[in-house]
């Protein structure tokens, strides 16, 4: 409870550094509302902290009625508080919190419970500090919960963006108006995540989504913010889901009986969701699909615990909204490739970077820190579909295939192994450094020669562990079509080294190219990239040494 603490705490501060300042002399009165043990507990500590040493004599009491029914409690952890409460002599034993405010030495007065009170009407000169105050307060929470939320990942050492506290703004929002609950809860939530693993703040936001259960909520371990769907919606009907209402009426119960079986029937022996971690303790796809269907028909409690253990967001959007494909013909196996950019540097680091996402969410469900087990990397090209004429045989288009990929790529290789830096707690690695192998210009991949389809060089990207049967692989194509500015760049050197090639002096070239008009009303990048390869190649194109009309001038002076 130390965030919703402190901040009552802050406002507290606040109310009486206002009343000082107005020169009274009158006692400054505050009373607070009937929180749990535990809430005015943190919050006695909290002013013992913060605010007794800036006042001449505080007092702080829980009203008698609201301790003795902790007394009367069976739980542990409240008796636990009481006692802390009446050591530090918080608790009233006059049952009478009027008095208080005749108390000679006494410059500020603080009473809690007075939901308890019978005499609460004699207290209307005590400022009441009610849970709407401390979330509407303007120089506290302001109706979000950003303070609370960098505060939790500070307080955890995680490295975030602002990103971050708006994504788990909108989940605690979500859980205030949908649930409902109130801020201390949301408070208790904050203290009870468990952010030791987390390495950024995208981890943080999944331990939150997993951590729900309190509320009565699964986990939704899949939702993705910024989609179309926001995040109150699921919140809505995960608690619909766990109390069974939307199978309460007969429609909507076989519609989802329905989609389940399908599904069963369709995917169910392929563990998609045990194998991407969201299928919670069960063994296989089967299992939760039984339970699933059990649970539909009849609203068994057993079952609906054991869900609520899985990610939700696959539950509803797989599962229960399933839709079989129109055509159940045999498929053939695709290769799983990305395309990338033109850009060969940037296509190749952004590569790079998805696969250690892949490889990071991989170790997550062996229950591993990828930083730990990291400990090398592997860049490899396997394949250049080329449109490289290089002569009427295959050979000859191979080998132009093989010069035109070192001219292109030529050094790449080499900036990659000594620049890329990644550094790793596996004790394996040398200085702690994971090693970066780049082979992208090969002689031996598999050239294919193709008048019409785009050029593209494919190569994998492999994450190693220190178990190599764990390692990571996906599979890339760089782009290069014939419009690429790479590829001009390419046709413009050729061009200019073969003039400067035959100068006898300075040189300072100018190239001039056809289609100028059509280059200034090219309508995007792309057809500015088609009209300039065009002039490049194209024989009108002229180029002029600059210097000569110069010299010319000096000379004649």
């Amino acid at each position: 409870m130390k965030y919703f603490a402190n901040s009552v705490c802050s406002y507290i501060k606040v109310q009486i550094e206002r009343h000082l300042a107005g020169g009274s002399n009158e006692k400054a009165l505050l009373m607070l509302p009937s929180f749990p043990a535990d809430v005015l507990v943190e919050i006695g500590r909290e002013l013992e902290a913060r605010v007794a040493p800036l006042v001449a004599n505080l007092t702080y009491k829980i009203a008698k009625p609201l301790w003795e029914e902790w007394r009367d409690s069976l739980s542990p952890d409240v008796l636990v508080y009481l006692k802390e409460a009446e050591r530090k002599g918080w608790l009233d034993d006059q049952g009478n919190l009027t008095t208080y405010r005749n108390c000679g030495m006494t410059s500020v007065v603080i009473l809690g419970g007075i939901d308890h009170v019978t005499d609460a009407a004699s207290l209307a000169d005590f400022h009441c500090c009610q849970t709407a105050t401390i979330w509407e307060w303007p120089n506290g929470l302001n109706r979000h919960f950003g303070p609370w939320i960098r505060r939790c990942l500070n307080d955890a050492k995680v490295a975030y963006e602002e990103e971050v506290v708006e994504h788990f703004d909108i989940v605690l929002k979500a859980l205030l108006e949908r649930v409902p609950t109130d801020i201390i809860r949301i408070s208790e939530l904050l203290d009870s995540l468990n952010l030791t693993s987390s390495q950024d703040g995208w981890d943080a936001e999944r331990v939150l989504l997993d951590s729900l259960d309190i509320f009565g909520l699964p986990k939704f371990t899949g939702y993705r913010f910024g989609g179309r769907k926001g995040f109150p919606p699921y919140v809505e009907t995960a608690l619909s889901f766990a109390s069974y209402g939307m199978f309460l009426e007969q429609r909507p119960r076989e519609k989802n009986l329905k989609n389940t079986k399908k599904y069963f029937e369709n995917k169910g022996r392929e563990n998609v969701l045990y194998n991407d971690g969201k299928a919670g303790s069960y063994t296989s796809d089967v299992e939760l699909l039984e339970d699933l269907i059990t649970y539909i028909e009849h609203g068994a409690n057993e079952e609906l615990k054991r869900l609520l253990e899985c990610d939700f967001t696959a539950i509803l959007d797989d599962v229960l909204k399933y839709k079989a494909p129109v055509n159940d013909g045999p498929k053939t196996s695709k290769e799983s490739l990305k395309k990338l950019g033109v850009d060969p540097l940037e296509s190749v680091l952004t590569a790079l970077w998805l696969t250690l996402a892949e490889f990071k969410k991989e170790s997550e469900k062996r229950g591993e820190i990828a930083h730990d087990v990291i400990c090398k990397i592997r860049i490899e090209a396997y394949k250049f579909t080329h449109d490289c004429d290089g002569g009427d045989s295959a050979d000859e288009r191979r080998e132009a295939a093989k010069l035109y990929l070192q001219k292109l790529l030529g050094g790449l290789d080499g900036w990659l192994t000594e620049y890329v830096t990644i550094e790793t707690d596996n004790a394996f690695a040398d200085d702690k450094k994971v090693p970066v192998y780049s082979n992208l210009i090969k002689q031996d991949i598999d050239f294919q020669y193709s008048a019409t389809a785009e050029p593209q060089l494919r190569f994998v990207v492999t994450i190693i562990p220190q178990d190599d049967s764990k390692q990571t692989t996906c599979r890339y194509a760089l782009r290069l079509p014939e419009n690429s500015p790479f590829r001009i760049a390419d046709e413009l050197f050729q061009w200019g080294n073969s003039e400067l090639f035959r100068a006898t002096d300075y040189f300072l070239p100018v190239f001039f190219v056809p289609y100028y008009d059509e280059l200034m009303l090219a309508k995007d990048d792309e057809e500015a990239s088609r009209v300039l390869m065009h002039g490049v190649r194209s024989e009108d194109k002229l180029m002029m040494d600059i210097l000569n009309p110069a010299l010319l001038e000096l000379k004649l002076e």
